[in-house]
């Protein structure tokens, strides 16, 4: 592991992410592709489900998700050129848009929404993200631009605002 890889300070859970990496793996570069390949499918999977969730088609998720597991740009955490710190952001940011309301959208009947468990997994993907690479903190940008749709109540905003704010002050 060379010490300019990375800067601990500003990527503590890619680094933590790659010293239990170079430890389980004995220092062996060639073995770490596999987890490369899983954490890339993770965020294909992700990106099907956020495709499938905002517009309501399988097949705009189906092929949303294999663009981007075949993607020359985005596979190259898989052979190893991009670093772990691309693929971990790209996983919590998804996971915090997934973890978003969908306007309108109300859930089944008679159930309340879960605010506080959705605004707790905002907080702490978002974190995580930002924590994992620098462009992280784009995510309060992205969700507040989504919370503009008007379909969306002012309590709800607030709390979705207060979760995103939460992350990024603990980032």
């Amino acid at each position: 592991w060379q010490s300019g890889e990375y800067r601990p300070q500003v990527r503590p859970v890619a680094t933590i992410a790659r010293a239990v990496e170079h430890a389980v793996y004995d220092y062996r570069r060639e073995r770490f592709q596999l987890d490369q390949i899983l954490l890339h499918g993770i965020a294909g999977a992700l990106v099907f489900l956020l495709l499938q969730r905002w517009l309501r088609s399988r097949v705009a998720g189906v092929l949303g998700g294999a663009l981007f597991v075949a993607h020359p740009g985005a596979s190259q955490s898989v052979l190893y050129l991009g670093g772990l710190s691309e693929i971990l952001s790209t996983i919590f940011f998804l996971g915090c848009l997934l973890a978003l309301p969908v306007p309108g959208e109300s859930g089944p009947p008679g159930r309340a929404p879960a605010y506080g468990t959705r605004a707790v997994w905002i907080a702490v993907l978002s974190a995580l993200s930002m924590l994992s690479k620098e462009i992280g903190f784009v995510l309060p940008v992205v969700v507040g631009l989504m919370m503009l749709d008007p379909r969306f109540d002012r309590g709800e905003r607030k709390r979705l605002y207060t979760a995103v704010a939460v992350g990024a002050a603990f980032a």
